[in-house]
């Protein structure tokens, strides 16, 4: 007797714990910091006053990051 199950057997899924939520975020906040260091140095020598409030957007952020969270 050939037995075959032609539907997938149930998998559990695997709901995100707040670490894996964090490490999302900060890989996500690390990639939109390097983009805009990028325009810095792109808009820099078309557009210095673009360029000098990105830096300065950047100098906030930095300012409030929490810099030692382990």
């Amino acid at each position: 007797m050939n037995m075959k199950t032609t539907q997938p057997l149930a998998t559990a899924t695997k709901e995100d714990t707040d670490f894996d939520k964090f490490v999302k975020e900060r890989s996500a906040a690390t990639q939109m910091r390097d983009d805009l260091c990028f325009l810095v140095g792109w808009t820099s020598s078309d557009d210095p006053e673009i360029s000098k409030k990105l830096e300065d957007l950047l100098d906030k952020h930095d300012e409030a990051r929490v810099q030692n969270w382990f």
